[in-house]
């Protein structure tokens, strides 16, 4: 009676049925990312149409998510900043522009 837990599921809802399938429209614009998935794009972005592609995609996301450990800042001024970031598959250096006021002074502290 007390500690069993059960989860009902329908079969039929992880089927791809023509109505079901996803339009390219409805694909997420945002996708998390490695440094070395970057480096990878970069580079075939350079050898193709110039355009960065993740993972075989068509079309590219609105918004890349780079979660990673700042190792460095080399420059930082009111507004920009300049450092070096790992998250464990590579380093990358990055520059981050405050535009608002309040985001300026809470992201470059």
């Amino acid at each position: 009676m007390f500690g069993g837990m059960s989860f009902a599921t329908q079969s039929g809802a992880t089927q791809n049925t023509p109505e079901r399938q996803r339009r390219p429209e409805d694909r997420s614009n945002l996708l998390p990312v490695t440094v070395r998935l970057l480096e990878s794009a970069n580079e075939a972005a350079k050898t193709g149409d110039g355009e960065l592609h993740f993972h075989g995609g068509e079309t590219a996301p609105n918004i890349l998510l780079l979660l990673a450990q700042v190792e460095a800042v080399h420059a930082q001024q009111k507004n920009m900043a300049e450092f070096t970031v790992c998250d464990g598959t590579g380093s990358l250096r990055v520059r981050f522009f405050a535009t608002d006021g309040e985001a300026q002074e809470k992201a470059l502290q």
